[in-house]
């Protein structure tokens, strides 16, 4: 809604226009320029404080999630960062919440808690069993935490995505071993 962004329009401008413009109200584009704006002049406070009160009246929109994120990461803010790509992975489908729930992991890692992307990478991973970068971040979680009858179902999985007669056969035998460590 309302007049079109001018090129050249002045960022107090482009604030007063956002005050009178409440998140939620539609003009995504208004709200997208002064973030760029914002930080085109190294305002990255106001550039975050701006997609957070959009995120509060448009929880799950998306593209501000994914600069929230981008934003916090770069800030070091950690602890944000997995709750932020915690929601994108609850909105995205197929491989973008792949991507989404590897976005969490890394996050995890950053903040110096790895294991806690476990719930989000199984979820992802039950609908991509044969994902192998999934599986390898579940391995380590699951090598890292001594969870030996989740790396048993894992190989297990495994070997039932297994293309190659040698490989499956291998994957068999490391499920078996590793059922007998967890028994």
């Amino acid at each position: 809604g309302g007049r079109q962004l001018e090129r050249g329009e002045p960022v107090d401008v482009l604030g007063e226009r956002r005050k009178a413009t409440p998140a939620g109200s539609g003009d995504r584009a208004l709200w997208l320029r002064l973030f760029d704006l914002w930080l085109t002049m190294a305002r990255y406070d106001g550039a975050r404080d701006l997609l957070g009160e959009w995120l509060s009246q448009e929880p799950g929109d998306i593209g501000f999630l994914r600069k929230a994120a981008f934003m916090d990461a770069l800030a070091g803010r950690w602890d944000q960062v997995v709750e932020l790509c915690d929601r994108i992975v609850g909105l995205e489908e197929g491989p973008a919440r792949i991507a989404a729930a590897l976005l969490v992991a890394a996050a995890c890692v950053q903040a110096g808690y790895p294991a806690d992307a476990r719930p989000v990478l199984e979820a992802v991973a039950r609908d991509n069993p044969a994902d192998p970068v999934l599986r390898d971040h579940l391995r380590r979680i699951y090598e890292d935490t001594g969870s030996h009858r989740e790396l048993a179902e894992l190989a297990l999985s495994e070997a039932e995505h297994a293309s190659d007669q040698g490989d499956r056969f291998a994957a068999l035998r490391r499920a078996a071993s590793l059922f007998m460590e967890a028994a």
